[in-house]
Formats: structure tokens, sequence, C-alpha cells
């Protein structure tokens, strides 16, 4: 290759998985018949007209105002919100919840039947004194009383059958910048039906004590706060605010960011409008601020603000109501965030795609991040291509991640977010989507967790698994792949073809003979580690946890490394053999090549391999390299964010298929052209109920139902000091990103039923060697 210038777990764990599966599989016998939206994947049409603008290059503030805080007087929590309802007790939210709202004289209610219900809030400043109001119809409650950080600020009496706006204060209590716990408790009668809600709570505010009377208090929630406002004959759809009020954005925006907001007053009188944009550790600096009239003098003011300035990191973006005479509004008409200079971008078309998933890969040993060495063709085919140091895998699970691809979906949605699940039988695969859009397609795998038994071979036109168990080379996959290859690029016909290949990479069992192993450092190695038998040597190690004899030893470590390196030189030299057969079919210029890790190995002191590993950045930041068709960005870094959904998007989009509504990825020839997301996206990774989200430096892990931490991986990259209590801009902003990309986005509003695996014997074997099972 060239030739060319364009060019926590243990193996214990995992024995009780297999077993579960094994009799489950025999008893249950129903699957799931989860329904999905309608394929979208439509053959563009070949007209040479240009593509439209990418959806990312827009952002409507109004769309997703549900990420955003309102203040008036304090914080407002909205409890129609889903991001609201997600403050309490940091759980994921469901359709179900939906159902316990109401509407009631104007506001939409939540219906309260626990006898407590608590919410998190977080102050950009200290306060001083605290007063909470709550506008509340009593239902089976008579008394509510409103804590904050476990102190008590006052108790109220609740009139039955009645909406009234509660008010309690706490002169003395100071609260700091930082998070906040609000409680509410209700005392019922006990002379009511038990099964009569306690209450029904349309929103509570917490801020300072003013003079200001409750009743007359109207807090702002986005149902009123979204008005279609006409002024001067010219309609825009609008946040109007009474002042003193603001809406506050966490944004991560791109360099070229810009906010586009058309300025008004609605009513009469005057008012005064803001626009801020600042980072966590910057004093509030205006921007932009406008003087607007109302009346027959009212009139729409344009505004264009830059975001560069705060495009380094996460920041707010703040619009503000400073001041506005009692009859009327301060309006921001039609919001929206949009790039400075809009580029139609978008991938070129391409006659072949071919991805190869590499197993066991470390970044840090595979070009570019690392010299050739010995993989030859792997570094020729790096400089013809793209890195993505931001990428980032969806789960610490390898078929989870092989899953996500083929799917276009994250963990949570496909279910196959553990290694004894397998994916359910109503979702589709790349494999039936390129087909319906009159493509070839075809899959090989030499990695046991892809195998057919957990639902990888579904939809191809090809499809052949290797078992580690047999006498074939590691590079069967990569030149059976070849082989179809050929055979689809010496059609008549000219259908675009999908090669995916799963590879073992370096994983263990390494294809080396035994004189080739005897040659690889260290000099006179005494230790288990042997080529063939690795993988159940490594599973017998995480099977002695708590044990001494658990750990590797350094010359274990620079054997297992040459191994790798070894087996991994192999595989580079059929990929270069796998790029000559598109280029002797003059097709070079016209292939995505995508070659990409599934689940990083893992650093000392843990095992490697782990089958179902922690999700940590040494498991999760694995290679991937992208070859466009037109073979630009070659040899070129970039450092954006990036996820497993991206690939999928770009795989269909070369193919001129659109992707389906469940795929939610981007361009990644946008990416590599230098175009960041406008409000930037965490990258959220999905094990069980654990996660863990980044979004630029900042981490953010945990458990649903338990409060989670936050580190800033730049400063602190051990994540030795929690800031989630600390940092008011970047704990909410990463658990509501966190929470989006957990909850199901499918019409049912809850979590697919799992399907698990059977496992027949030869699959077990071969997981058996691969070292899955001990």
């Amino acid at each position: 290759m060239n030739r060319h210038t364009d060019r926590r777990s243990n193996a214990a764990r995992a024995a009780l998985w297999l077993t579960t599966v094994v009799l489950a599989s025999s008893l249950l016998a129903c699957r799931s018949t989860r329904k999905q939206p309608e394929p979208a994947a439509v053959r563009a049409q070949a007209s040479g007209a240009p593509a439209p603008p990418e959806p990312a290059d827009r952002y409507e503030i109004i769309e997703h105002l549900d990420r955003c805080e309102v203040i008036h007087d304090g914080p407002v929590i909205p409890t129609e919100s889903r991001t609201t309802r997600a403050r309490e007790g940091y759980s994921v939210p469901t359709a179900g919840s939906d159902s316990e709202l109401v509407d009631r004289e104007g506001g939409r209610f939540l219906r309260v039947f626990a006898r407590r219900l608590s919410y998190d809030f977080w102050l950009a400043h200290a306060q001083t004194g605290v007063r909470v109001r709550a506008r509340v119809h009593a239902e089976g409650a008579t008394r509510i009383s409103c804590y904050v950080d476990g102190h008590l600020v006052g108790t109220s009496r609740l009139e039955q059958d009645e909406t009234q706006i509660v008010s309690v204060t706490a002169s003395k209590m100071e609260l700091v910048p930082g998070r906040h716990t609000l409680l509410l408790r209700f005392v019922r009668s006990r002379d009511l039906a038990r099964d009569r809600p306690h209450a029904e709570l349309e929103w509570v505010n917490v801020g300072e004590p003013t003079e200001e009377a409750a009743g007359t208090y109207d807090a702002p929630t986005p149902r009123k706060m979204v008005v279609d406002v006409e002024i001067e004959k010219q309609p825009r759809r609008s946040i109007v605010m009474r002042a003193p009020a603001m809406i506050r954005c966490p944004v991560f925006p791109a360099p070229d960011a810009v906010l586009r907001v058309s300025l008004g007053f609605w009513g009469a009188g005057t008012g005064t409008a803001a626009v801020r944009v600042r980072a966590a550790d910057e004093p509030s600096a205006t921007v932009l601020e406008r003087r607007v009239r109302g009346g027959s003098d009212a009139q729409w003011v344009p505004l264009e603000v830059s975001l560069a300035r705060q495009s380094s990191g996460l920041a707010t973006l703040e619009l503000e109501a400073l001041q506005s005479s009692s009859l009327g509004r301060v309006v921001f008409g039609d919001p929206v965030l949009v790039r400075s200079k809009p580029r139609r971008l978008h991938v070129p078309p391409a006659r072949v795609v071919v991805v190869v998933i590499a197993a066991g890969l470390d970044r840090r040993r595979i070009p570019p991040w690392a010299p050739p060495g010995k993989l030859v063709d792997l570094g020729e085919l790096a400089q013809a291509s793209t890195a993505f140091a931001g990428y980032r895998t969806p789960t610490s699970v390898p078929a989870g991640v092989a899953a996500s691809l083929l799917t276009g979906m994250s963990p949570r949605e496909h279910t196959f977010d553990d290694p004894s699940a397998r994916l359910p039988s109503a979702v589709k695969l790349l494999s039936s989507l390129v087909k319906e859009g009159g493509g070839r397609t075809a899959m090989f795998t030499a990695v046991p967790s892809t195998f057919s038994a957990f639902g990888f071979n579904v939809g191809w036109d090809r499809f052949e698994q290797f078992s580690p168990v047999r006498d074939l080379p590691a590079t069967e996959a990569l030149e059976r792949g070849a082989i179809w290859l050929r055979g689809q690029l010496r059609a008549e016909e000219t259908a675009p073809s999908l090669l995916v290949v799963h590879t073992p990479g370096g994983h263990p069992p390494w294809d080396l003979t035994r004189d080739e192993a005897r040659l690889l450092p260290p000099d006179d190695y005494a230790g288990t580690l042997d080529a063939r038998r690795g993988g159940i040597e490594l599973a017998r190690l995480r099977a002695l946890e708590g044990s001494r004899r658990r750990r590797l030893s350094e010359d274990d470590w620079i054997r297992l490394h040459a191994l790798m390196d070894g087996a991994l030189a192999k595989q580079s030299a059929s990929i270069g053999h796998l790029v000559e057969v598109i280029e002797r079919a003059d097709a070079w210029k016209q292939t995505l090549l995508v070659f990409m890790g599934d689940v990083a190995v893992g650093d000392a002191p843990k095992v490697p391999f782990d089958p179902i590993g922690h999700l940590e950045e040494d498991r999760l930041l694995t290679p991937l390299i992208v070859r466009f068709p037109d073979g630009k960005f070659g040899g070129a870094i970039v450092s954006s964010q990036v996820t497993t959904a991206d690939v999928t998007a770009t795989v269909m989009k070369a193919l001129g298929l659109t992707p389906p509504e469940w795929v939610d990825g981007d361009d990644l020839y946008v990416r590599a052209a230098g175009l960041r997301p406008l409000v930037g996206r965490a990258a959220v990774a999905a094990l069980g109920d654990r996660y863990s989200t980044r979004l630029g430096n900042w981490l953010l892990r945990g458990r649903l139902g338990r409060k989670p931490s936050l580190c800033a991986s730049d400063v602190d990259p051990a994540c030795l000091a929690d800031l989630f209590d600390r940092d008011w801009l970047a704990a909410p902003a990463l658990w509501f990103q966190t929470v989006r990309a957990l909850e199901p986005r499918g019409a049912a509003g809850s979590p697919p039923a799992r399907e698990p695996a059977s496992i027949d014997p030869d699959t077990l074997a071969a997981l058996t060697v691969w070292g899955s099972v001990q």
C-alpha cells in the first residue's frame, strides 16, 4: 500500500452469565416485539442539486427550551418538564410518568402520590434568605412543608380541592453557589381515600425574600413563555418574559456559532432586553443590551451575536428581561443558533464502503497515534485517512459497540449493553437498510461475541463466522471479505457494496507460531502467557479477583504487547491486500474505508480484555480512522468529539441513504472539515444502569438512582476531586445531556425488552478460547 498516494468484572462472572443464558434460552420462547418507525432509508435522487444544509447547522432554542433553566426571582422548577423530573433521584424519566400530568386552570400539574418530593437545583450566586413558592392544587394533603438542604424553610396549610400559591420564608438561611436540594413533604388527612393523590404541583420557585405578595407571583414556565407574537405584521415564535427574568442555556459553542434573535415588546410600554454569553468562571458580561418599545411604536430589533469567544469550553447563553412595564412583556423572537458562514458539506458518494472493526486495540500503539513499525499498511492507510482523536465508544461491551454501529442506536435502545444479550429481532441492521436502498451487503467476523448466536447474522447477503477454535489464521475474515468484494466489483451491475469485517485485532488468542513467539521480548520470558492459550490464561487471572496472583508482572505486559503487535502486523497486511483489491477494480476513489476498534485493552494493573469491563476511559477510547471517497483530509487529526452513531450516519450518507430518525449521528466528513456541533454534544457510554458522560474536558460518571460525580479531566486526570456539588454550570449541563441520551426515544417511551442469547456448543467453545469464559 503505497503504492497509492491517497491512500470489574472477571471470568467467573462471565461464566455465570453464560450459564444463565443457556438455561434462560431453553425456558424463554417469547421475543420482544418492539415496534420501530418505518425505515427512512431512501435512495437520494441523482439530480446533481446541492445537498441541503446539515440539520446540525441550525439549533432552535425554543425547541430545546427544556435544556435551559428559567430564573425569575430565583430558579423556577416546572414540574411538567421531563428534564425537571430528572432532577428527582437522578433517574431517567419514562413515558409512564407522563400519565401523571393533568391540565388545570391554564397550567399543567404533576400529580403527587408520594409523601416526599425532592428536586436538586443549582445557584450561580450566593443567596441570603430563602423563600420557597409553589402553585399547588390540594387533593389528599392538608399541609406542605418545604426544606432546603435538610433545613426547614416553613410549613403552609393547604385548602382542600383549591389551587393556591403557597409561600414560606427563612430569612436567616444562607445558600452558597452550587447544588442544593429542595424537599417537599406532604401531610394528608386520614379521612380521605388512600388512592387519592396528595396534591397536584405546577411549579416551584426558590429565591430570596421579596416584598411581593405570594398570591401575585406568576412563575414563567415554558408552557407560558412560548408565544406566537406579531409585531409590524410579522409573526415570530417567541420567548416572552416579564422582568426581571432570564433563561440560561448551557452551550459548548462552535467557533462559528452565531445567535440570531429579534427583540421586541409585547403590549403597552417599554422594556430592556439583554443577551449574555459567559463561561462558568467568568463574571457575567453583557454582550448586547437593547431598549424596546411596545404599543404603536413596536418594532422588531434584529440582533446577531457571535459566540466565538466562548467556543473553547462550556458556557451559558442568557436571554434576560432586565426591565418591563407592568402591561407588557419583553420578547425574544425566533432565537436560533446558526453558523456565521453556512457550508453545504456532505460525505461524497461511495460505490464501496468497508468497515473494519478490530477487537482489543490499544490506540497508543496504532498509527497515527504511534509510529507504524511493522504495521506498514495501517500506517499508509492512516496517512490517507482522517484520524478522530475524540472518538469514544458507547459502551465497554465489545458486541454492544458493534451493535451500535450496525443499528445507529445507543446501548439502552438496542438493549445490547451486556454480553449475555442478543440483538432484538425487531431491530433493523445496516444490512437490511442498505439492501432496501438497492445495495449488497456482507459481514465476516472472527470475534465470537458477534456470531449468529448474538443476532448479528440478520439481513446480510453473505454472513460468515470463523471460530478461534478452528485452525484458521486471524486474517481469515479479512481475506474472505476481500474475495467477496472482488466478486462484487467484477459484477456488471453497479449496486453499492457494504462490507463489514470484525477482526481479532490485538485480542487473544494471538495468531503466532511458537517460533515467532519465542523471538518476542522480553528475552528469557518465564511467564504463563502463550499465543494460543492467552485468552484462557487471562480469564483464569480475572477469576482470581482479590488474589495477589491476579496482577500481571511487568514482563507479562511486555510479552502481551509484543504478542498483540505481532498478531496485528499480519492483519495489517491483509488490510493492505483488501485495499489492493479495490484499487485493481479502479474503485478506490469511490471508496469509504473505516478502521475502528471495538473496546480498548485496558490499562494495568487490571487484567486486560475484560468482556464486561468498567466504563473507564482506558476502555472507551479506541482508534477511528476514516478514508473518505474524495481522498480529502488525509493525514488530519480531528479532536472534535464523535460517536459510533456518527460512523453509522456517515456510512449511510456515503451510500446515498437517508439515516432513519433513530440514528442520532452526524456526518464525519463535516467534522473532518473542522465544523463542530453548534452547541456541543456529550458522548455518553452506558453499561446496565451505569453511565459515563464526556463533554470536552468534563467527565460525569455515576449510576442511575444515585448522585453522580463530576471532574475536569484536563486539570484532574485521575478525577480525584468531585465537583458535582460546586459547579453550577457543568454539573446540570452534563446530567441533563446524560438523561436525554439514556431516555428511550421510541414511541413506547420505555426501554425495550432485552432478549437473551442462545449459546450453542460451538459458540460456547469459541467464547472459552476467546477468554470470555473460564
